[in-house]
């Protein structure tokens, strides 16, 4: 009897194991969905690297505080002051986004340091929100959570996939950043079909 359910504990975590690969490929398979050159300060790296040689980066991404008014709350389907809900949110590398968040902030101390990975749209059907912001090598699109707030505004406060993996073979080209340095390397990240994000490939050097 123990050994039955031994095998059954294995062919469950082979079957769990298989799945999990099968949804990777199928997320990566054809075209990517985005494929974006970010930086150090979008993907931090804080200097752990794994027994096989495999590292992990957090992405680091800001937002408005007032991102959406009232209209726009009851297009995503919130509740004022309700809970959490899940939403696929828009993350845009520079641009305009970046400028009118940064203009918003720009006594904060090391605002040069800061992420230029700016949530500014949310939407319930994701190839709805790529239809509206076809840009793939600037606008990722990404799993996250928005709440509505009792003043009348809302706002993104969690994405998905926030740390992503590195495999051994580019890991060593991370370096950790350094204040006042700017950015240490350049970061290739990538989504898919299910639009997960990945990275492609992590180069040395800066990029502004």
């Amino acid at each position: 009897m123990r050994v039955h359910a031994l095998w059954l504990a294995i062919a469950t975590v082979i079957a769990a194991n298989g799945l999990g690969l099968y949804g990777v490929w199928e997320n990566r398979s054809g075209a990517p969905d985005a494929d974006i050159e970010m930086t150090s300060r979008e993907l931090r790296f804080y200097g752990s690297i794994e027994e096989d040689g495999s590292a992990q980066l957090s992405m680091e991404w800001n937002s408005p505080d007032k991102l959406f008014d009232a209209p726009r709350i009851s297009e995503l389907k919130l509740q004022p002051a309700g809970e959490a809900k899940p939403v696929w949110v828009a993350l845009e590398y520079g641009g305009t986004s970046w400028q009118k968040w940064s203009q918003g902030v720009e006594r904060l101390e090391g605002i040069g340091e800061q992420s230029r990975l700016i949530a500014f749209d949310a939407g319930l059907d994701p190839a709805v929100l790529r239809e509206r912001h076809p840009d793939g090598r600037r606008v990722l699109i990404v799993r996250g959570t928005a709440v509505a707030r009792e003043d009348g505004f809302g706002r993104i406060i969690g994405i998905a996939h926030p740390r992503l993996y590195v495999p051994a073979g580019i890991a060593p080209n991370l370096v950790v950043p350094q204040p006042g340095k700017g950015p240490r390397y350049v970061v290739r990240v990538r989504s898919g079909k299910k639009f997960v994000p990945w990275i492609a490939d992590v180069q040395p050097g800066a990029k502004e």
